[in-house]
């Protein structure tokens, strides 16, 4: 129950948070709020299938500055996180921002992380990446690397397919986890889309490599 507390709680705040920044943008059409709803399910090879579901809020004002806000929850797993990160842009042509924040979650793992990413779109064609290094910040925290890159592409004015991949490296233990599979959007309206992510995922450590397969289904608003 009070895992259920915890994800409701810290849920509230980004919908609140959202809500503020909607109404400043009437007063303000610099400041732009993007809200990400997203549900997982997951089934390992070798433990239970289980569940996660993540919300995020993103605050940019006129292109330059930005505040994320994300949490996640794996009720099977009791799980709970907490990541927040501020952005500034750091070029004038691409949308490319240097990133630096926290991540901490139930189970004492404490991270600073910083990093860049970069939009661009090019026609049809949209690209994300994203790098980050975590610095662990407590004792039992192994310091990684994070990469997410996503390519799409426009087949009409209301579907883009793509491709979607991850890569992770744990510095300490030499362990990797790389994630890939296909990705759909289609534009509800102007200003919402629904997707869909089909993936496959490794994780490799000690010599053994195990498998999960996830679907991954989630909306997004931007206003």
């Amino acid at each position: 129950m009070r895992t259920y507390l915890s994800v409701l709680m810290l849920s509230l705040v980004l919908i609140f948070g959202s809500i503020v920044s909607a109404k400043a943008e009437q007063e303000s059409k610099k400041i732009t709020t993007t809200v990400f709803s997203q549900f997982d399910l997951a089934s390992p090879e070798d433990a239970k299938d289980y569940t996660q579901y993540q919300l995020s809020s993103y605050w940019l004002y006129d292109n330059q500055f930005g505040v994320f806000l994300e949490v996640t929850a794996q009720p099977e797993r009791d799980c709970n996180n907490l990541l927040a990160l501020v952005s500034a842009k750091i070029n004038k042509d691409a949308l490319t921002h240097f990133t630096v924040g926290f991540s901490t979650n139930n189970l004492d793992s404490d991270y600073l992380f910083a990093g860049a990413w970069q939009f661009r779109t090019m026609g049809k064609w949209n690209s994300f990446v994203e790098l980050r290094h975590y610095f662990g910040v407590d004792n039992t925290s192994d310091d990684f690397s994070d990469v997410f890159a996503e390519v799409t592409y426009a087949v009409s004015d209301k579907i883009s397919v793509g491709v979607a991949t991850i890569y992770d490296h744990w510095w300490e233990s030499n362990s990797d986890w790389f994630l890939i599979g296909p990705i759909v959007y289609y534009k509800l309206m102007d200003n919402a889309k629904f997707f869909v992510r089909a993936s496959n995922d490794w994780y490799k450590t000690s010599g053994d490599t195990t498998q999960t397969q996830k679907l991954r289904l989630g909306i997004l608003w931007t206003f």
